[in-house]
């Protein structure tokens, strides 16, 4: 994947975008675009490379459609709403899982020394809900030692 990619070069409806450039995620300042709290692409700066790429509790069919769409545009091998077997498949097995909501089960997926993928799903249905491509090798450290 492209890590200077931005959420404004790949959504066609920029005025949905909020830049932040004050954001802190997981205890690093830096600057951010987010699409309200569900969709949020962070760096240390403007002009970085990205740090983390997170999408949180997507489960009505107007965000599913959306963030389809981005994942599609930066193709990133699943969608929202994807059942949990073909995650196993792809992934293999994760190195942690864990219940921070009442209603979904988070898996931790190293694929890199500086790569972590954490899935969000969703206990009832066992779908995809949630996503964070980590890429910052302070906050990798901070989930594998949590």
């Amino acid at each position: 994947m492209n890590r200077m990619l931005y959420l404004s070069n790949i959504i066609s409806n920029k005025n949905i975008i909020t830049n932040h450039y004050d954001f802190e995620y997981a205890g690093i300042k830096g600057y951010a675009e987010a699409i309200g709290y569900k969709i949020i692409f962070f760096r240390r700066n403007l002009f970085s490379m990205l740090e983390v790429i997170r999408f949180f509790e997507i489960i009505n069919p107007e965000e599913i459609i959306f963030c389809n769409a981005i994942l599609e545009k930066i193709n990133f091998p699943l969608k929202f709403g994807t059942n949990c077997s073909k995650i196993d498949k792809i992934f293999g097995k994760a190195i942690k899982k864990e219940s921070y909501l009442i209603d979904c089960d988070s898996y931790s997926y190293k694929l890199s020394n500086n790569n972590l993928i954490v899935l969000d799903i969703a206990i009832k249905n066992k779908k995809l809900i949630g996503l964070e491509m980590i890429y910052n090798q302070e906050i990798i450290t901070s989930i594998e030692n949590d």
